[in-house]
This record gives structure tokens, C-alpha cells and sequence, in this order.
């Protein structure tokens, strides 16, 4: 009986050890870019919107201190920061933003009178991991996201799909 039991602990301590594995081993290193979710269907397309967007992306990458990254993010350097920390994935980061769409209008910030926001920089939209794994502590960049590195073409809350979002970011910390 006695042996029974110890068995029983046994395989249960076991079984625990594997499933965290399993669970931890999701998330991969801080190095590793997140997995990115299948997306359901995308509904009709609004081309005047499409040809907006497309025609806002392709203007915008003209200007001389644009630069595009693979992905089609485009990012401005306003000021470089004195830090040489560069966050990673998994780093939490302490940063002030200012979202708008192509239209100007303000859809999310930080205010100068409250705390600053705080995240892991990998579980935000893709659009922002990548480019907070391109700055260092004390960068302020201007970013325009394609819709496809944001809500892509179904959108979120005040999102419309198919839209890009400019952000003004100030990288403050990496904790």
C-alpha cells in the first residue's frame, strides 16, 4: 500500500515537471520573435480605403529620413537616446506613445500626467515589437505601421481594418 502511494506521488511530480516544460518551452527565448496567430478570414476589402492606405505607405516612404524595414515598417529617428540597452522580446519596457491614424486623429497615448506605459515588448502588435527591438533606452522614433504588422484587415475597437497607425514612442526604460 505504502508503495502505492509513493508511485501515485511519483508519477504526478513527474507529469508536473513535463507540462511545465511543455508550457515554458512555448514562449521560446528572449531572442525568439513570438508566434503569430492564424487569423480568420479577412471580409471584403473597402478599396478606397486600400488605395488610401497604400497610397499614404508609398508617399511616406519617399521622405529622406524614412527608412523601411523588411517587413514594411517604416520608422523615423527623431532623437537617439543615450542608453545602448536594446530591448528583447521578452524585456518589459517602460515607454510614452502617441497612436494616430492617417487622418490625425488620436486613437490612444500616454498623458504627460500619468505613469508612463509598461509591457513586455513582445506582446504588443507587430508593427511595435519590432520596432522597440530596434531602440535603445532614451530613443524617441515616429513609426508608420501597415495594417498587416497591426489589427490587419478586420481591425480593433476604434481600428478600422485595412488601417495604418502612425506612433510617436519614447523609449524610457527597459527593466
Amino acid at each position: 500500500m505504502r508503495f502505492g502511494r509513493i508511485a501515485a506521488v511519483s508519477v504526478i511530480a513527474l507529469t508536473s515537471v513535463a507540462l511545465t516544460g511543455c508550457v515554458f518551452s512555448l514562449g521560446g527565448g528572449d531572442d525568439e520573435k513570438p508566434k503569430v496567430r492564424a487569423t480568420d478570414a479577412c471580409p471584403q476589402r473597402d478599396q478606397a480605403s486600400w488605395a488610401k492606405m497604400t497610397a499614404y505607405l508609398e508617399s511616406n516612404k519617399q521622405l529622406e529620413t524614412v527608412k523601411v524595414t523588411e517587413s514594411g515598417l517604416q520608422y523615423r529617428v527623431i532623437s537617439s537616446g543615450k542608453g545602448t540597452r536594446i530591448p528583447t522580446w521578452a524585456s518589459t519596457v517602460q515607454v510614452r506613445y502617441q497612436g494616430k491614424l492617417i487622418d490625425g486623429s488620436v486613437f490612444d497615448e500616454t498623458k504627460p500626467s500619468e505613469p508612463p506605459a509598461e509591457f513586455e515588448a513582445g506582446g504588443v502588435i507587430r508593427g511595435w515589437q519590432e520596432a522597440l527591438t530596434m531602440m535603445k533606452e532614451g530613443d524617441k522614433w515616429n513609426i508608420v505601421i501597415p495594417s498587416e504588422l497591426a489589427y490587419g484587415c478586420k481591425g480593433k475597437g476604434p481600428i478600422k481594418g485595412d488601417q495604418v497607425l502612425t506612433f510617436d514612442i519614447e523609449l524610457l526604460k527597459i527593466k
